[in-house]
């Protein structure tokens, strides 16, 4: 037993026994990373949970031991140099006296003389030890066996290859939701990261490729430089020193690099055959040009047209404000004081005429100009949907003060014009959620309307019928718009990440983002995963409905769960008020032939969150609004006698049409009314 450790150990070859452990310490690195991207894609619990930042006590026995063993070989190894090297503490104690005062003098010039930038001095003092590194084991290592140039070139091929592979680390993982696996070491500040990714431009094809290279390069060369020293303190050769155990790690590592691209080439047919089921399901490519041509569907984009729509708004947004002007832009219903009601009013209008808005908003918005091979539209930036937004909410404002000073065309034709918008957004398949925020203004500007009692019945049923072909077109687009969110996000993920955003390269360097598609070679496990991930992202994306939405072995898919819950959500909310409204018209029609509010309705359409009847009621019932008292605005509960009909919402309980619950009310007039 006692021979069997002595062999294992290394303890009468320690020279030889540090260049087995420097060797296993590279591999065991490939190795665990084999071992990572496997776990993930298999899921094994405690790969996951250490992802996720738990660190479990497995992953630590599996991972530590043989660091610990390389690190201890390596130790003895230096010991028995420092042994062999003369006067190694008293030119130690030498080193130690100089790096103390250049230590001093750099200190004070940084303090005296350079800027105080936190960033700019981090990248000083890493420059100054690492130079202070190789000058000093150079003079430390000082033999007679050993060339003095060796131990300075030896330390700095290493410190070259520890910034090229951090570099590259510090770029992993660009996706927000799945970065928490690399907390430790993006959370780590790297000064010589963002200079690595400007100066080589790492988010071009060949500007990474060759950074990767010369990393590999550099690890090679240190490493037979370090066996190299190793040998000739031992006094023999390198070539000694590649026993059969070393040569059976390498071969190791050769296999596991084999059977890396084989499987590369087995998951690459299964992603294309995943991809064409995919196709088969939506009835199109997923390329990027029948993408821009479904968002068209014929229309052709006015550019002009925008321009002037963000020339007018520029009237509406150059107004500073206070919060409560803000806030009164909020909840234009609130209870104003009339000097105060009448000068926003007029101050609004004013605006209005003097910006000829309303005159933007008289024929089917055009779509704008959408590249699809511009990076902005994969990061949700969309400035048309706010000038949209924007437009509504001043379509709001113009059909409440119509509705208070009792001028039913200009409160319809206001109305009109939020359908023009409306269309729009049934549209435009970009925004999966239908643009929720602003068919909410739609809606409450409608139940407005209904309560005010000035529509006549004409109206009121082309109302009830346009809302019945609104949620019509909600559902036919809700696959139109799962189809264009899965295939942006599929090509987001899978084509336009591991290119770094070739179209908005100084974000990519701002993002630490990396060209992965020209390292693939170099990383076949990743290259599996990616290509694994991808497969199974598109195999469950093939659905119709956001509510359809599955559980994936797609860690991306799967982090879009709860938005597409969300999306969901929205789009079962606006169908339901929609519901709710035509029955709110039918009972405001019944009132006016028969002289009263219906006690119930026959037929009431289903809750699309329960299945269930929507509920319906009359009676008091408690509403908020809003007070303006001592120049803030205060939220009041106040009971009024109303028809209410209302859906349970997302979390399926009924709250009287309180807290999540869509609901809509028709107030009963009192007999002195």
């Amino acid at each position: 037993m006692k021979r069997l450790l002595r062999t294992i150990f290394f303890w009468e070859n320690p020279m030889q026994g540090a260049f087995f452990g420097l060797t296993l310490l590279l591999l065991w690195l490939w190795f665990c990373f084999t071992g990572f991207c496997v776990g993930i894609a298999y899921r094994w619990p405690f790969i996951c949970d250490a992802v996720e930042g738990f660190h479990p006590l497995q992953f630590y026995v599996l991972a530590l031991p043989p660091c610990a063993y390389c690190l201890f070989l390596l130790g003895k190894g230096l010991v028995a140099g420092i042994r062999q090297t003369p006067h190694f503490w008293m030119r130690l104690a030498i080193l130690l006296e100089a790096v103390a005062f250049l230590t001093l003098l750099f200190a004070s010039v940084e303090y005296l003389v350079t800027d105080t930038s936190t960033t700019f001095e981090r990248t000083h003092w890493r420059l100054f030890s690492v130079i202070l590194a190789c000058l000093g084991t150079g003079y430390l290592f000082r033999s007679p066996a050993i060339h003095p140039a060796k131990p300075p070139i030896c330390c700095a091929v290493w410190n070259g290859w520890f910034i090229v592979f951090s570099t590259l680390l510090y770029g992993v993982n660009p996706l927000p939701f799945v970065r928490r696996g690399c907390e430790l070491c993006l959370s780590l500040e790297l000064p010589y990261a963002r200079a690595c990714h400007r100066l080589f431009h790492l988010e071009s094809r060949h500007g990474c490729l060759w950074f990767t290279v010369a990393g590999f390069v550099l690890v090679g060369v240190a490493y037979l430089l370090s066996g190299d020293l190793l040998a000739r303190w031992q006094g023999t050769t390198l070539r000694r020193f590649f026993t059969r155990a070393i040569r059976l790690q390498w071969g190791v590592f050769a296999g596991i690099y084999a059977i890396s691209l084989l499987c590369v080439a087995w998951q690459q047919a299964k992603y294309r055959q995943a991809v064409q089921k995919l196709e088969a399901h939506f009835g199109h490519s997923m390329d990027l040009a029948e993408y821009e041509r479904r968002f068209y569907a014929g229309r052709t984009p006015d550019p002009e047209y925008w321009r002037k729509v963000e020339t007018a708004l520029r009237c509406f947004r150059s107004d500073k404000g206070d919060s409560l002007e803000a806030t009164l832009k909020e909840h234009p219903t609130a209870v104003l004081p009339r000097e105060l009601y009448e000068k926003r009013r007029k101050e609004f209008l004013d605006l209005v005429e003097r910006s000829r808005v309303e005159e933007l908003i008289v024929n089917p918005i055009s779509p704008p100009v959408q590249c699809y091979d511009d990076t902005h539209l994969f990061m949700g930036v969309l400035g048309d949907i706010d000038m949209v937004r924007t437009l509504a909410k001043i379509e709001r404002r113009i059909g409440h003060y119509a509705i208070d000073s009792g001028d039913f065309a200009a409160a319809a034709k206001s109305m009109d014009r939020l359908d023009l918008i409306c269309d729009f957004l049934c549209k435009d398949i970009r925004i999966p959620d239908g643009g929720t925020f602003i068919w909410i203004i739609r809606n409450e500007l409608l139940e407005r309307l209904v309560n005010s009692r000035l529509p006549p019945e004409d109206w009121l049923e082309t109302q009830a019928t346009r809302l019945q072909q609104w949620e019509e077109r909600i559902q036919r687009r809700e696959k139109a718009a799962v189809d264009h969110l899965f295939g942006m996000y599929h090509h987001y993920v899978v084509h336009l990440l591991p290119h770094a955003l070739p179209g908005n390269k100084a974000d990519a360097a701002e993002l630490h983002l990396l060209h992965w598609h020209s390292i693939r070679f170099f990383f076949p496990q990743a290259w599996w995963l990616a290509l694994k991930d991808a497969t199974a992202f598109a195999d469950s994306a093939r659905i119709s409905r956001f509510g359809e939405w599955p559980f994936s072995q797609s860690v991306c898919f799967n982090a879009m769960r709860m938005t597409g819950h969300f999306f969901g959500v929205d789009r079962n909310r606006l169908i339901a008020a929609t519901r709710i409204l035509r029955c709110l018209i039918t009972a405001e029609l019944q009132r006016r032939r028969t002289g009263q509010i219906p006690d119930s309705l026959h037929d009431l359409p289903l809750d699309p969150f329960s299945n269930q009847p929507l509920k319906y009621r009359k009676g008091p019932c408690q509403i908020w609004r809003f007070q303006y008292q001592e120049q803030e605005l205060v939220k009041e509960t106040q009971t009024v006698n109303a028809l209410q009909i209302w859906s349970i919402g997302a979390d399926l309980e009924n709250d009287d049409g309180q807290k999540d619950d869509v609901r809509f009310l028709l107030e009963i007039p009192d007999n002195k009314q």
